[in-house]
Order: C-alpha cells, then structure tokens, then sequence
C-alpha cells in the first residue's frame, strides 16, 4: 500500500516540475538571447524540486499508508466482533470522514447488538422460568436450545447440536417434530414414552428460518384430577339411585292406596316426579363419566317439549301457589326433538 501511495505522490509532483522545465527549456531555445548560466541555474532548481518532491511524496505516503492502516485494523476487528474497537483520527480530510463514518456506522452496529442481547436474554429467562418443557430443533434434526424444564425431563440426554432422536425417544414425540417441519403448519398430540408413567400434551411449530420449536406440557396430573373426579361421579351416581328407587317406589304405593286428601296426593304426586327427575339426572351423571372416559355412544331419542315443559311447571307450582304466583302454560303444538 505505501508503494503504491509513494508512486502516485511522486508522480503528481513529478510531473508538475518536469512540465515547468519543459516550459522553461522551450522558452530557452526560442529565445534570441541565451544565457546559459541562468539556464544551469533551472535546471539546478528543477533537480532540487525533483528531489524535495521524492522526499515529501515519502513522508506523505508514510502517513496516508499509517490512516489507512489504522482503518484496515479497526474494520477487520469490528469483523471480528470486537465492537468496541474505533479509529482515532479526527481531521476533516476524506481519510478523517471515513473514519469518523466507521466509527458511527461501529457505534450503531454495537448498540443494535446490545440491544439484541438483551433481548435474547430476556427470552431466555421467560422460557426457563415456565413449567412447560420447551426444545428447538434444527432443519438438521438437531437441538439448537433447551429450557431449564426439557433439561430436567432429560438431564443425561439432551444436550445442543445432538441429534433429536437420541434426546427424546418417543415416537410419537418425534413424529410432531417431523409432521410439523414437513407441512410447516402447528401439530398437536400425546406422548407417552418420555417419561415412564406420565403423558405430556406436545405442541410443534415450525420456525421461520427452518426447524421446529416444540412445547412439552405434561398432563399427567390433570388426568389424574380427572379420572378422580369421574370416578367420584361414578361412585356417588351408584350411591343415589338406591335411595331414590326406594323414595320413588315408597311414593308410588302411598298413592296406590289412595288415602288422604287431595293435597297430601299432590304432595306425593310431587315427591314422586322430583325423585323421578333425580334418578335421570343421576342416570345423565352416570353417562356423562362414560362420555368422559370414551364408553358412551350417544342414542338420541324423541322428546316432546310440551311434557317438559308440563313437568317443569308442576314441579314448581306449590311453591309458586304460595308465592301468590300463577304460572301459565301454553305449548299446544310444540315439537319434539331429538335429544
């Protein structure tokens, strides 16, 4: 580089003195009067000139050459990653513009990934604190990150640049994966053989830049809490249809006898319906933990809605009767549905 420098500085000023001795020696020649004695004298000078342009074609090459060394330095550092290097030169020549630019265009590249730290360490803390296990996956089935929760399920497996199958042995974990980066579209599902004994819901997503980002939530708790909850269903539905038979069955003879008035009948004629209705709605609760767990098949049948409605009405008219309320029904003509 200084080379290359030295010879265009000495060339520019070269050529100035070389034309002024041309000018000169043209001058000479044509001139009626010669006078030789000045002529020695120009070319003395020129060959002065010639020699202070080498030397100060020398000195500035050697410091253009040093700038320019230092810009070349600071560029392949900031290459390099180290955004903190920058350039001293504050003169107002090209050489101190250039510079002045690296060192803003520096500052703005240093700023921006900063801020993109900051960022990432941000998404990081929020990803590590949830309960949900969470893993990335590369377009090369690899794992290129891991939440503190995924490390937890697999703690002897999952490390980063190892490949998925030798993380997570499920298939039908890794068939989520793959289904999700295949048809770049979200898939959900169960998997079972990560752990034994417990099922956790995965979520894949495919990512913009190629690979999968999967979510592991595990359910077997949930399941637990509601396999109780149906069995206590079950057990208590069980518990209330005796009673309620015996109610019903009880209410029934009293009114086969025929005794009492005609109130205490509508009082019985009452208990009897409501122990009716409670036995179906045990028998809805009964069917409704056989939904849940998968045994139910649904048989819909004809309901007329007139004799719901009837029995609605007479359920509550006692009580509306001592309110000093009348209920009126109307439903001539109302439909039955499938249900």
């Amino acid at each position: 580089m200084r080379n290359r420098v030295f010879v265009k500085l000495l060339a520019v000023q070269a050529a100035g003195i070389v034309v002024a001795g041309l000018t000169f020696e043209l001058l000479f020649r044509n001139s009626p009067i010669k006078n030789w004695a000045l002529h020695g004298r120009v070319l003395l000078t020129c060959a002065v000139a010639l020699l202070f342009a080498v030397v100060t074609a020398i000195v500035a090459a050697r410091s253009v050459e040093s700038r320019l060394a230092r810009l070349v330095a600071a560029a392949r550092e900031i290459r390099q990653g180290r955004l903190a290097a920058r350039i001293a030169d504050s003169s107002s020549d090209e050489i101190g513009m250039l510079a002045a630019a690296l060192n803003k265009t520096a500052d703005i590249v240093e700023r921006r990934f900063a801020e993109l730290r900051t960022s990432q360490h941000q998404l990081e803390t929020l990803l590590n604190s949830m309960q949900d296990a969470v893993i990335a996956v590369g377009a090369d089935d690899r794992v290129l990150w891991a939440n503190h929760a995924m490390e937890r399920l697999a703690p002897q497996r999952v490390r980063l640049s190892q490949a998925i199958v030798e993380s997570v042995r499920d298939p039908d974990f890794l068939r989520v994966v793959h289904d999700a980066s295949n048809s770049k579209q979200v898939v959900t599902d169960r998997a079972t053989s990560i752990l034994a004994g417990r099922t956790f819901d995965v979520t894949a997503a495919p990512m913009p830049g190629g690979g999968v980002v999967a979510v592991l939530h595990d359910l077997t708790e949930t399941e637990r809490v509601e396999k109780t909850r149906r069995d206590f269903i079950a057990n208590v539905s069980h518990e209330l249809r005796t009673p309620l038979t015996s109610i019903q069955g009880f209410t029934e003879t009293l009114l086969d006898l025929n005794h009492g008035s005609e109130s205490s009948r509508d009082f019985l004629e009452i208990i009897r319906k409501n122990a009716m209705r409670m036995s179906r709605l045990t028998e809805d609760l009964l069917a409704l933990a056989r939904v849940e767990s998968g045994e139910q098949r649904f048989d819909p049948q004809p309901v007329s809605c007139g004799d719901l409605l009837r029995e609605a009405v007479q359920s509550f008219s006692e009580i509306a009767r001592a309110q000093g309320i009348e209920i009126v029904l109307d439903c001539e003509g109302a439909s039955r549905v499938n249900a």
